[in-house]
């Protein structure tokens, strides 16, 4: 986020990934709204672009870079199993299996993970981080402290100034 001149950073979410968040087939990082830590990470006219999403087949969603990746950021309805006529609603990060299948990140099932936002020249980025697992003791709780390593742990690169050779 630093390299990016970032500001406005907000906490989205602080997870394990489950099964289907590193599955191929899947392609996408659930994120239900009950575990969203900050819901107005999005600008009005994000939140716009998602609710006009309602209903369609072929969702807009919003575009974002991830590390060196471009996704897509939509909101599914979900219908609970247990309950008939309730739904839920949860956020998702389409184009995810790139991410998983990077091998300098390595997401793997139960890594736990931060998810935060943020800008930068008027771009919607992400920042993620791997947490490290709990120390056996823990003095206080941290939920919803942004982890030191947010600043260099998260390399965010603009595809288009990317300095480094083509494989």
């Amino acid at each position: 986020m630093t390299k990016k001149n970032g500001d406005e950073l907000k906490k989205i979410i602080q997870k394990e990934l489950i099964a289907t968040d590193v599955s191929r087939g899947h392609d996408r990082l659930s994120m239900p709204c009950r575990n969203i830590i900050d819901l107005e990470f999005l600008s009005p006219t994000e939140q716009r672009i998602i609710e006009e999403d309602k209903g369609k087949k072929h969702m807009t969603g919003v575009d974002a870079k991830l590390v060196k990746f471009d996704v897509n950021l939509g909101r599914w309805k979900m219908m609970k199993k247990k309950k008939r006529g309730n739904h839920t609603f949860v956020y998702n990060l389409i184009r995810w299996k790139q991410v998983v299948k990077c091998e300098v990140i390595g997401l793997k099932k139960s890594d736990k993970i931060c998810l935060c936002s943020f800008y930068s020249d008027g771009k919607f980025y992400f920042a993620l981080t791997t947490l490290p697992p709990p120390p056996h003791s823990r003095s206080s709780d941290s939920r919803n402290d942004i982890p030191e390593e947010i600043g260099y742990a998260s390399v965010i690169i603009d595809k288009d100034n990317d300095d480094l050779p083509p494989k």
